[in-house]
């Protein structure tokens, strides 16, 4: 079988949808605090203050939008934000357990979008996924990963979500190139 980012892939429309936590830097005492109301997409979890970057990517794994919420957020609440893309819809969203809620799986069964999302341990119905397409949702996991090898987004040092957005927005572009030279 080939591989996703290959050429000669023969890929279903599909939409990737993940959420991962990204820790944030300390600042020193000495630093003035921002006195604007902007926001700043930070949360206290278990390891401090951390925010997590929710990604929706095509079927090749590349990265098409971003969302930034604070660290003790629920990855579903997301959902809504990444989901209103203005191009056409896909056949299938693979998303994690995250994302498995009765309202998500209502509304893509609206828009007519196959849900490839496993079910959570505590459900009582048991809800049927297909496997073999939920494997290539490790596309979308390794894109975070490549994402996170600039220093600037596996700890983020800045403190409104703007600019921190904006950092992925860049680093997304660099990824993109690839793809771009290859065509």
């Amino acid at each position: 079988m080939p591989r996703a980012n290959s050429p000669t892939a023969v890929l279903i429309p599909t939409r990737m949808m993940v959420g991962t936590r990204v820790n944030t830097f300390k600042r020193t005492p000495s630093a003035a605090p921002i006195k604007a109301p902007m926001p700043i997409g930070l949360g206290r979890s278990r390891g401090g203050f951390t925010s997590k970057v929710h990604c929706i990517g095509d079927a090749r794994g590349r990265p098409l939008a971003f969302h930034l919420t604070p660290g003790e957020a629920a990855d579903c609440k997301s959902y809504d934000t990444l989901i209103e893309l203005p191009e056409q819809a896909p056949d299938a969203l693979l998303a994690d357990k995250a994302y498995d809620t009765d309202a998500i799986r209502a509304d893509l069964k609206e828009r007519g979008i196959k849900p490839v999302i496993p079910p959570k341990s505590n459900r009582t119905a048991t809800i049927r996924y297909s496997k073999r397409l939920y494997r290539q949702r490790n596309c979308i996991e390794r894109v975070l990963g490549h994402l996170k090898i600039n220093r600037a987004i596996a700890t983020r040092y800045d403190q409104l979500a703007e600019s921190f957005l904006g950092m992925l927005y860049i680093a997304s572009a660099r990824y993109w190139i690839k793809f771009v030279h290859a065509a």
